[in-house]
């Protein structure tokens, strides 16, 4: 329920700008990689994903703008020694919401997002479990 509400609310942000907006699609390449103390003899390797989403452009004055947009975007770790492993995937559903000052051709975007953890998959190579949230 609710997965279902946020996605509604995402959607009616969205939708909710009038005319003269400009809908964007994006695509890429994420390379996870989390840092901190692990067990001796264990290496940090990244964990690559496809992250996409799309966006709604909005221009408020020709100098300034609002971006708002619904991401889904995998995180998370894995660590390696020989031949054992631990791995850790989750899944968000980000929802950012960005002030865009346009200078000419270049712009600047900076904002704050909310991130909802959609699902999760943890495995150690004997077990695999999978993490509802």
């Amino acid at each position: 329920m609710k997965k279902i509400l946020l996605v509604l609310v995402a959607a009616i942000l969205l939708l909710s700008f009038q005319s003269k907006a400009q809908l964007g699609f994006k695509i890429g390449y994420n390379f996870a990689k989390m840092s901190g103390d692990i067990q001796p003899g264990f290496s940090e390797k990244s964990l690559s994903s496809l992250q996409f989403g799309v966006f709604l452009d909005k221009n408020l004055i020709p100098i300034l703008g609002l971006r708002a947009g619904l991401d889904y975007s995998p995180k998370g770790y894995r660590i390696e020694n020989g031949n054992s492993f631990e791995q850790m995937r989750l899944n968000y559903l980000e929802i950012p919401v960005l002030a865009k000052v346009k200078l000419g051709p270049i712009y600047a975007l900076g904002g704050f997002y909310g991130a909802y953890a959609l699902n999760g998959r943890f495995d150690d190579g004997t077990n695999q479990s999978r993490c509802g949230f």
